[in-house]
């Protein structure tokens, strides 16, 4: 029986010993990942801050080759905003009345007539704000009346959604009262 707790506790001692040198080299391990951790990562950040500097280097560069904005081009930028702002005005007003089964005439049409030329009067002002082309003053009556055109085509479509609420809420009106009438004897 002695013989066997002799086995048993070199047994146990041996294991001890055994946890303990693994814990060890565990420890060693991750003290070692870290400082490859830390070393790797202080690599890639300087190499990274060495791409950012260099991208804000050459954003730099590009942005002081470009043109500084003049009057003129705020001018035909502005008109292009107004013109693309009536058009498609113009196209959502017929469109939402189209869709309440209003009577529209002729703005369909005329909504399509205008987008082809808004479209062809934009191209125009574009060229006109990356170049010195001169008649920049006929360009922009073209435009201001285009843009005209695009809200006398929203107004009307909306006189036309008008009436139609003016007729359904005039029928409505009528029939409550005539039902409350019913009611009140």
């Amino acid at each position: 029986m002695g013989q066997v707790l002799e086995v048993g506790l070199a047994i146990l001692i041996a294991g001890v010993i055994l946890m303990a040198v693994a814990a060890g080299a565990c420890f060693a391990g991750a003290l070692w990942l870290r400082r490859t951790w830390r070393r790797r990562r202080l690599a890639l950040a300087l190499r990274m801050s060495g791409l950012a500097t260099a991208a804000a280097v050459s954003g730099v560069q590009w942005l002081r080759t470009r043109q500084v904005p003049n009057r003129r081009w705020w001018v035909l930028h502005r008109a292009r905003r107004d013109l693309l702002r009536a058009s498609m005005g113009a196209q959502h007003a017929v469109k939402e009345a189209k869709a309440a089964d209003v009577t529209l005439g002729d703005l369909e049409m005329l909504t399509r007539r205008l987008t082809r030329a808004a479209v062809d009067v934009d191209r125009s002002l574009r060229i006109a704000q990356h170049s010195d082309v001169e008649p920049v003053d006929e360009l922009l009556e073209h435009s201001r009346r285009l843009a005209m055109s695009g809200v006398r085509i929203q107004r009307a479509a909306a006189e036309s959604l008008v009436g139609l609420h003016r007729r359904t809420t005039g029928e409505l009106a009528h029939h409550v009262l005539l039902e409350e009438r019913a009611f009140l004897g």
